[in-house]
């Protein structure tokens, strides 16, 4: 911006700086990326659960489950979950599932107790707990903080 807007350089000369600027930063998100990749290659069956998790995640769901999904002890489940995601498996559940009503609360008109359903939870009380406590407001201050602003509803 300081070559830009100073004139001791030529409108080209700014631009060229802003593109190698660009360029730069570019770089550096893909070498992130790729080691990323090549960090999460070795954990191809635990991106099978957790891709796995992330679909079932509405239907009741226990570490139990998924140990006997995956024929994997609990614990290691429950290990496996806290390396890699940084979360116990319920806590990685819930999130999805939270995930998944803030863009219900946000993108339609369906009743928070709706939305409960959707997102995998039977008692509406406690998704509203929950839901408080990762969102830090109510569904319903959600809603109204956020409602309709997402021009694309597909």
């Amino acid at each position: 911006m300081h070559a830009a807007n100073s004139h001791y350089l030529t409108y080209h000369s700014a631009n060229y700086l802003f593109t190698s600027l660009l360029i730069e930063i570019s770089e550096l998100a893909l070498s992130r990326l790729l080691s990323n990749l090549v960090h999460s290659q070795g954990n191809v069956s635990f991106n099978k659960i957790i891709e796995w998790t992330r679909i079932h995640a509405e239907e009741p769901l226990t570490v139990t489950d998924l140990a006997r999904k995956f024929n994997y002890n609990k614990d290691y489940i429950s290990r496996l979950f806290k390396q890699n995601t940084g979360m116990r498996p319920l806590e990685f559940i819930h999130s999805i599932r939270i995930n998944k009503a803030k863009e219900l609360i946000s993108r339609t008109d369906m009743s928070i107790k709706q939305v409960a359903e959707e997102a995998g939870y039977s008692d509406e009380k406690y998704f509203m707990r929950l839901f408080k406590k990762r969102a830090h407001m109510t569904p319903s201050q959600y809603r109204n903080a956020y409602h309709k602003t997402f021009m694309n509803n597909v």
